[in-house]
């Protein structure tokens, strides 16, 4: 009893060091964005301003109206744990920790769930930082994709009950499906292709436990998947609806155009040696110091036709030559190895996911492709995440196989001894792998003028091949360096002589090497986070002239940008919605409803009156458009921009005659407008009123109060009249006219319509979707905290029991 809890005590301390050795790694990542006032650039996440409290968590779990884009959205209750997490931090606090904490909440499960395991202390931290500290899930950091993080950490918390769930436990079972549930909640998609691998692992272990008994697993899989759904049904309902079966691309283009849609971001294989190589292939698309030069993003029939994308990618696949050696050397010991079920179970999901990842590149994905849902999931890509997890998983095992020989020991076993000489054939293999890439790293130094000279013939500027070709030598060299120290590494193990040098220097010489081996992939993380953990200039989300006169004059109307291109891209993406400015921006809608594809191919042939239709005042674009606007806007401000103090910032400096302006857009139509009745078109004369000027008014519309989702007014009119809303129609908005239910129409094609009576009324339009995927969620919730109680219990009890 006493080694039982000497077992535990050291399980805790060795949890209490992983905890701590993946804070400090986070923080040497954030140091200049937790204490140095910095802010952390991501590409695609816009960084907002939020109203925080319980009022507004509230309003983000429940079923709601999203009014950012476009025309607005209906937002399904979800439980993003990001999103949560935006209502109770402050913004720029939220933007700077928010993906790192996903990822450190991640690896510390990995690392503990491991060493529940048996596994060592060495193994579990090497296999945290290879998950979530290199490779795509640490640098999507800088693309923002701030869901997918916590998708990966509920996969991993899914992990954790497994065994205890196929061996019948109910609480493990709820706890499981708790886990995939909310893993949807956070983003369907992605979620989807980890709950392939999720399903698969429970599977693999009821069958360990009970062999093939149908009846035994069916009691665990019916509760599983009955809490996972409660958890994943809104999520799931919103993404039908909005990307599934109102998706315009999914449902109007040809077989052909789906396809390639769908399977453009497909990783190509012989891009993996952009995993032990940083930056062979580059950091990333557009990046001075190594542009991405690969063919991921590729637009279909580029090659002939020069239209679309070269290729696109953001991320970095690169994990690093010694995790991917010691993930081979698992697959390669595990006929010896207690653990070999599993070893096999995560090497051939780590296969099967990489397998995958190549989309389009691998012929079978054709048939993964007609499964339901799939084929309205883009980016086979995403599988890389899976496949870094899978792969993290392997690495411990490997490195705990090895840690765990002690051949060279005068008083090893036959047995032992025989382990290590079958780590021979394994370091030999090794030795070969750096002799080649020493190889191919001289042969790359000797040709590079050769190099340089097929980089510009394939068009790329002779600058840029200059510096493409010297990262891939510079990449090439750092690979040879660590599978040099990687082939030194199983050389200690591999011959007696070496070993016993080392066990006569110490006795805790594996514990030396294992923390040796730790901070060698640290500091492989760390240099890898310079490309992608960057600082932003706070001008680009702090309020200036330019927020300041917009917010005085703006109301309840909206921007357009005439430009997506340079400073308007930062007013976009940034500036705008962090100082919660309504924008009609539609670039970040790549996958949109059939009625707004519509509205929108429509509105483009007059896009002026696209705006006016939109309820649009103002205009941001270069002074010089004024003469393209004559007679439609009119200059009402104008601003220079000037270099800031620090490199990178600038400041707005209001000025007659400035070369950015803002135009205010003439005969626009109000947010909210008093227009005569109209009886409903059909779809294709409705859309024709898109390019026309906006319907007179005829009375008068004042907004008393307003919150996305919920507006009351009071309406004004000589004569029977309609209330025109320019916000989206949904069948889910409700009217009231003097507190009396009244029926939204959707008019104008896209917009909402009230019908009101002469004279002056308050008119409330407001946004009440069924709540009963808000319940289930609800009841979702309750099932995973009585569970968390229960089994903190059971531990308690079992603890006291010993």
């Amino acid at each position: 009893m006493s080694k039982l809890k000497e077992q535990t005590n050291s399980g805790r301390w060795d949890q209490w060091l992983v905890f701590v050795l993946f804070f400090v790694l986070s923080l040497l990542f954030l140091r200049s964005f937790v204490w140095g006032g910095g802010v952390l650039f991501s590409s695609d996440a816009a960084i907002s301003g939020a109203d925080r409290g319980v009022a507004q968590v509230l309003r983000e779990v429940a079923p709601r109206w999203k009014s950012v884009r476009l025309l607005g959205a209906p937002a399904m209750p979800a439980g993003q744990t990001s999103t949560l997490l935006k209502t109770l931090l402050p913004p720029v606090l939220w933007n700077n920790i928010v993906y790192i904490l996903g990822c450190f909440a991640a690896a510390v499960l990995t690392a503990i769930g491991l060493l529940r395991k048996r596994l060592g202390l060495a193994s579990a931290v090497l296999a945290g930082l290879t998950a979530f500290f290199v490779g795509s899930n640490l640098t999507l950091l800088y693309a923002g994709h701030v869901l997918k993080p916590f998708v990966i950490l509920y996969f991993v918390c899914s992990l954790l009950p497994v065994a205890r769930a196929a061996a019948g436990s109910l609480v493990a079972t709820l706890l499981w499906g708790s886990c995939v549930g909310l893993m949807f909640a956070q983003q369907p998609d992605s979620a989807l292709f980890f709950a392939f691998f999720a399903g698969a692992y429970l599977v693999f272990n009821l069958w360990k436990e009970q062999g093939f008994k149908w009846g035994r697993w069916l009691k665990v899989l019916v509760p599983a998947a009955v809490v996972a759904f409660l958890f994943a049904s809104g999520s799931l309902m919103s993404g039908y609806k909005q990307h599934v079966k109102g998706s315009a691309q999914m449902q109007t283009e040809n077989k052909q155009a789906k396809w390639d849609y769908v399977t453009q971001w497909s990783f190509p294989p012989e891009e993996m040696i952009a995993f032990v190589a940083p930056g062979y292939t580059g950091w990333r698309s557009n990046e001075p110091e190594g542009p991405y030069w690969g063919r991921m993003g590729r637009s279909p029939g580029w090659e002939q036709t020069k239209q679309g994308f070269q290729n696109f990618k953001l991320e970095n696949t690169y994990i690093g030559v010694i995790p991917v050696v010691f993930a081979l050397f698992a697959l390669f010991s595990c006929r010896r190895s207690k653990n070999r079920a599993e070893i096999l179970f995560w090497g051939g999901s780590a296969l099967a996911a990489l397998v995958l990842s190549f989309g389009k590149y691998f012929p079978l994905y054709s048939i993964f492709y007609k499964l339901p849902v799939v084929n309205s999931i883009r980016n086979p890509n995403k599988f890389l995440q899976v496949f870094q997890v899978c792969l993290a998983i392997l690495t411990a095992y490997g490195v705990d196989t090895l840690f765990r020989s002690s051949g060279f020991s005068v008083q090893s076993s036959a047995h032992q001894r025989s382990n290590t000489q079958s780590l021979k054939p394994f370091f030999y293999f090794l030795a070969g792998i750096l002799v080649l890439f020493v190889l191919w790293a001289l042969s790359l130094t000797m040709n590079n003028v050769e190099d340089i000279s097929r980089f510009v013939a394939q068009g790329w500027p002779q600058e840029v091949a200059r510096t493409i070709v010297p990262n891939k030598i510079a990449a090439l060299w750092h690979a040879s360096l660590m599978a040099a120290i990687a082939t030194a590494v199983f050389a200690v193990f591999s011959f007696p002589s070496l070993g016993k040098r080392l066990s006569n220097l110490s006795k805790h010489w594996k514990m030396v090497l294992g923390a040796v081996l730790v901070l060698i992939v640290a500091a492989d993380a760390v240099k890898l986070s310079k490309h992608y953990v960057k600082e932003m200039p706070r001008s680009y989300i702090e309020a200036n002239a330019l927020t300041d006169f917009l917010k005085k004059g703006l109301g309840h109307q909206r921007v357009a940008l005439l430009s997506q291109q340079g400073i308007y891209g930062i007013w976009t993406s940034y500036l705008l919605p962090y100082n919660k400015i309504s924008t009609f921006n539609f670039s970040d809608m790549p996958r949109m409803a059939n009625d707004y594809k519509a509205f929108l191919e429509t509105g483009q042939r007059n896009p002026l009156n696209m705006w006016r239709f939109s309820a649009v005042k103002y205009l941001l674009g270069p002074s010089q458009a004024e003469r393209q606007l004559t007679g439609q806007a009119r200059k009402v401000f104008a601003y220079d921009l000037t270099q800031g103090v620090k490199a990178g910032e600038f400041k707005v400096v209001p000025s007659a005659t400035g070369q950015h302006a803002v135009f205010e857009l003439l005969n626009s139509s109000p947010r909210y407008a008093v227009t005569a009745p109209v009886d409903p078109l059909p779809d294709e004369q409705a859309l024709a009123a898109v390019g026309q000027l906006p319907r007179a008014e005829i009375g008068v519309a004042e907004v008393l109060a307003y919150r996305p989702g919920k507006v009351k007014l009071r309406v004004s009119a000589d004569a029977p009249a309609q209330l025109r809303a320019a916000e989206k129609w949904d069948a889910d908005w409700k009217a009231s006219v003097r507190g009396k239910p009244a029926k939204v129409e959707r008019i104008d094609f896209i917009c909402q319509g009230v019908d009101v009576p002469a004279g002056m009324h308050e008119v409330v339009l407001w946004y009440a979707p069924s709540k009963l995927f808000f319940y289930m969620q609800c009841a979702g919730y309750l099932v995973l905290f009585v569970s968390l109680g229960k089994m903190f219990i059971q531990r308690k009890e079992s603890h006291a029991a010993d």
